[in-house]
């Protein structure tokens, strides 16, 4: 009897002993699934929260098949559009493209639309030259497209662009924007597009200007016609004509001047001319400006600088007494070189950003784009076609394309990078606009008083006096004659 009992408890203690690790093997093995999927760990396991890491499960599975809906919807072109409310803008509301190339975490607060590809960035959101961001565009011979798009740190080109930095140099400092099909039908989708074409000197101004002039006197009668397009030279003529000219989609502005300031216009302008004063009103909607920006070699710019004033003065000694005082004469301007327009072009959008003012001016959008001047024709005519505008003719005119051999000696070359290849290498974006514009006005006295200086050792006569000479000229020969 004792010994039935004692195999009976024996019985009942192994019993309990399976029992117990069927419990705890079970136990382990649940905890291990979960620890390993990203589920409970083992110091919070409990029945809640094997009830928690399946809802967290099915939460997951959900939001994966949301995305994939979503990524087939954007395949089909119906991802990103607004039905029930207005398209907005904000860094804080827009999602990047897929075709973008990834940024870095810290880069994602200022992403916009895939509408406005092949600009990832918008402008309004840069609040200082460090997370400033310039695009290029080039041209390519591709079967897949012909433009090539990128965007670079203006931080990188402020200490890279020196006087023998070549344009593919500087797409090489930034990312590459890959382009696909969907981003070319979208691209031309959302606020209308207007190419505002910054014209500076030895970098076919003179044939992107007359080709301007051509298309507003031909599509736009209702503005006056001048030897410059208008609004070439008036922010409010700019804005003018963009108002009444609908059908004209590139416009030509004065590069390098710091009054030429379409980007922080505000509806009034300190012009004195009394010929140029118009009344502009507001534009009745926004519109999304393209601002291409030529780009040339600084040493080869110079240089051909330097050759057209002894082309037209027929010598150097004006040039050579300016660069006494580092100043600008005729095309030699180190205010008119294209990393100086851009330094201008930057200052006058942060200065936008950081006023945060309620000016109506403020709905348009801007982007810099800064491109290739040898390839001026095919940039201006692929790029109004990539967004779906109608290009503008006689760009391939080559005006001013032909000159005689000479030029001044290579001390005045010498003197103007004396001058300026410092100021070049450090050269940064414009914050005190006050403060240049000040300089600039100090030099330019300056320079005109040296050409008065010069020219009255000439015995130049001013046009306004040319006709009472010449008069008083013809009177004394026929005295002579009498």
């Amino acid at each position: 009897m004792a010994k039935n009992k004692y195999i009976m408890a024996k019985i009942d203690l192994m019993f309990a002993f399976i029992l117990i690790w069927s419990i705890i093997s079970t136990t382990l093995l649940v905890m291990q699934h979960y620890k390993t999927d990203g589920g409970v760990g083992l110091s919070k396991f409990s029945p809640k929260s094997i009830i928690r890491g399946v809802d967290d499960d099915r939460r997951q599975g959900m939001r994966k098949d949301k995305r994939r809906r979503e990524r087939e919807q954007h395949k089909r072109g119906k991802a990103n559009k607004a039905s029930d409310h207005d398209i907005d803008f904000s860094a804080s509301k827009l999602s990047q493209p897929k075709s973008q190339p990834r940024l870095l975490p810290e880069e994602q607060y200022n992403l916009v639309e895939t509408d406005e590809f092949p600009f990832t960035r918008s402008l309004e959101t840069f609040d200082s030259p460090d997370n400033f961001y310039i695009y290029t565009v080039n041209a390519v011979s591709s079967d897949d497209a012909s433009l090539e798009w990128s965007e670079v740190p203006w931080k990188k080109l402020v200490h890279r662009w020196n006087p023998t930095t070549t344009f593919d140099e500087l797409i090489n400092l930034g990312s590459r924007l890959q382009q696909s099909e969907e981003d070319q039908s979208t691209s031309s989708s959302g606020m209308p597009k207007k190419l505002v074409i910054h014209c500076l000197p030895k970098t076919a101004s003179t044939t992107l200007r007359d080709a301007c002039k051509h298309l507003l006197d031909d599509k736009c009668p209702e503005v006056p016609r001048r030897h410059d397009p208008y609004g070439y030279r008036s922010p409010t003529e700019f804005y003018h004509a963009v108002n009444i000219c609908t059908e004209v989609h590139q416009f030509c502005v004065q590069g390098g001047d710091l009054l030429m300031n379409v980007i922080g216009y505000s509806g009034t302008e300190n012009d004195d001319d009394e010929e140029r004063k118009v009344e502009v009103s507001e534009a009745k909607e926004a519109m999304h400006f393209v601002h291409l920006v030529p780009f040339r070699n600084f040493n080869e710019w110079a240089a051909s600088a330097v050759k057209q004033i002894y082309e037209v003065d027929g010598k150097c000694d004006r040039i050579d007494e300016m660069l006494q005082q580092c100043l600008g004469y005729r095309e030699l301007y180190m205010e008119l070189y294209t990393k100086s327009v851009l330094a201008g072009l930057i200052g006058m959008s942060l200065d936008v950003n950081i006023s945060n003012d309620d000016n109506p001016w403020r709905k348009h959008k801007h982007h810099i784009v800064l491109y290739n001047y040898e390839d001026t024709s095919t940039i201006v005519t692929d790029t109004s076609n990539f967004f779906g505008i109608e290009p503008m003719p006689r760009t391939s005119k080559d005006l001013k394309g032909k000159r005689s051999g000479g030029t001044c000696p290579e001390k005045t070359l010498n003197a103007f990078h004396g001058c300026h290849d410092e100021s070049l290498n450090n050269m940064d974006a414009i914050q005190d606009f006050k403060q240049e514009l000040k300089r600039r006005k100090q030099d330019d006295r300056m320079m005109k008083k040296i050409l008065a200086d010069n020219r009255k050792r000439e015995g130049w006569v001013p046009r306004q006096k040319r006709s009472k000479v010449a008069k008083k000229k013809m009177q004394d020969d026929d005295y002579e004659e009498r």
